[in-house]
């Protein structure tokens, strides 16, 4: 396999792997157009995980008070789950079948606990077409999983996938 890197906005963070069929960011194409996109969709085998980024405790963060009061707002639940369904379009038009979707946010704030990610994630699920899939039957599920992670938390359980500082 390919060793594959992403190098989030900032440079602070990269995830490098040869443990993907692919990484792919749609940014380059998605920005000439209304669409949106998560950061990184990473291939392995039959399973696509959608990963959206976030982090205002870096020393570079670009105004991070405002953005940590934005993230409890139903306008930024919207939009992190537009990323998501924009990047769909991408995801059920490529040659691979996709069996499992899993979409996760990391997300790195000041005074940020698991509790306080589990209430945001519980907020952007409510966004996210989960009961849309199940209510119309739909034939091939649109999402299987949400989470919002910490870093730390990401590094566990994607641990092939893991966050280094570049």
């Amino acid at each position: 396999m390919a060793k594959f890197t992403f190098i989030e906005e900032n440079q602070q963070f990269k995830i490098e792997s040869d443990e993907a069929d692919q990484f792919i960011n749609l940014n380059p194409v998605f920005h000439k157009t209304i669409l949106s996109d998560v950061d990184l969709i990473i291939i392995k085998d039959d399973t696509a995980i959608l990963m959206e980024y976030k982090n205002s405790s870096i020393p570079t963060a670009v105004n991070p008070q405002s953005f940590e009061s934005s993230i409890r707002t139903d306008d930024h639940y919207i939009k992190i789950a537009r990323k998501y369904l924009d990047s769909l379009i991408y995801l059920n038009n490529i040659d691979v079948a996709i069996a499992n979707k899993s979409y996760c946010y990391v997300l790195e704030t000041t005074n940020m606990d698991s509790v306080s990610r589990k209430r945001i994630a519980g907020k952007i699920k409510k966004k996210l077409p989960f009961e849309l899939q199940t209510e119309l039957g739909l034939a091939r599920m649109l999402i299987d999983d949400f989470k919002v992670l910490s870093i730390e938390e990401w590094n566990q359980l994607y641990s092939g996938f893991a966050f280094s500082a570049c």
